[in-house]
């Protein structure tokens, strides 16, 4: 019985022993890994004491390792990025032009960090202003790079000596000779006079811009006059043109606003647009463009941007600035 007695309980301490020599380990190794979880990534599983888990605290201390070196990378590229982005927004207008009749806003968000819409606005002379609205196929540092290409191919050769045709079929080829495979993007590019409010237009395979017509209270669209540039070299764009009233409303636009998808993923349409440009035509341009990027974004909600998202308006006043702040008492902005 004695010895029985004393089995059992050099049994017991030996089984006490082997557990505590197992359990320990593990304990530090939970210990460790909390540590490194919490974002100390330069701290290391510490030495084990046997040879089963000393090749447990090998292989983690080697994902530490490369989990680490991967952070460094993404943080450099996170940086490039951001500095890409901030590159990016120095092509985009500063400031939107000041015209006697003309109120003209815009706004553009990307759905990453950076995108392949733009809007731009070039001077050609004290009247006639050009106006682009454009969108790369694609998203992301690709597309970003080939939106920089294709508006300083637009602004060298856009010349107030050439027809918008030649302009568009120009640079059309100059961007097929430097796209690659599947690139290509399309454009609106308009030249407004600001004084008579004539407008002439090219739409290379863009998203049709919506004209409102204060006199009739009706909604028009400038339909593509051509194939989107970079496609194919030799292709022809035919040219439109439309005077813009008093009261009178341009919605320059890319599918990022009509594409744009809810929770249940249902799209913002058409329609949806129309009838936000129709509620909101007597607006300020300003106001207009608020307006459109509110009723986006309430429509999207909790679901994430898919596309890049750009918008002008162009808004023949009802009088000038120059007659509004006369009678208002009002100093012009400069």
């Amino acid at each position: 019985v004695l010895i029985g007695i004393i089995a059992v309980v050099m049994g017991i301490a030996m089984a006490f022993s082997i557990a505590r020599f197992l359990s320990k380990p593990i304990g530090d190794i939970i210990e460790d890994v909390e540590q490194i979880a919490r974002g100390d990534l330069a701290h290391t599983i510490r030495s084990m004491p046997n040879p089963e888990f000393r090749k447990l605290e090998e292989s983690i201390n080697l994902m530490i390792g490369r989990i680490e070196t991967y952070s460094r990378q993404l943080e450099r590229d996170k940086a490039e990025i951001q500095i890409a982005a901030e590159i990016q927004r120095t092509f985009l207008p500063r400031r939107e032009p000041v015209l006697d009749n003309f109120e003209i806003s815009a706004r553009n968000i990307p759905a990453q960090e950076v995108g392949g819409d733009y809007y731009d606005f070039i001077q050609l002379d004290d009247r006639n202003l050009g106006i682009v609205i454009a969108d790369v196929a694609g998203k992301g540092i690709p597309a970003a790079l080939f939106m920089a290409l294709s508006r300083s191919i637009i602004r060298a050769v856009a010349t107030r000596d050439k027809s918008l045709d030649e302009i568009i079929r120009e640079s059309n080829d100059l961007i097929t000779a430097d796209a690659s495979a599947g690139m290509f993007v399309t454009l609106f590019y308009c030249v407004l006079d600001s004084r008579s409010g004539h407008l002439v237009y090219v739409n290379a395979g863009h998203n049709p811009p919506l004209h409102y017509r204060n006199g009739t209270g009706t909604l028009h669209t400038l339909l593509p006059s051509g194939m989107a540039m970079g496609v194919m070299p030799g292709n022809t764009y035919s040219v439109g043109e439309l005077d813009l009233a008093p009261g009178d409303v341009l919605v320059l636009y890319t599918d990022g606003v009509t594409e744009a998808f809810n929770m249940p993923g249902e799209e913002f349409g058409e329609g949806r647009l129309m009838d936000t440009v129709i509620a909101s035509h007597d607006l300020r341009a300003g106001e207009i463009l608020g307006t459109i990027f509110s009723r986006v974004h309430d429509f999207i909600g909790e679901a994430a941007q898919s596309d890049d998202i750009t918008v002008v308006v162009i808004r023949h006043m009802l009088r000038s600035l120059n007659e509004k702040d006369e009678k208002s008492g009002m100093v012009p902005l400069s």
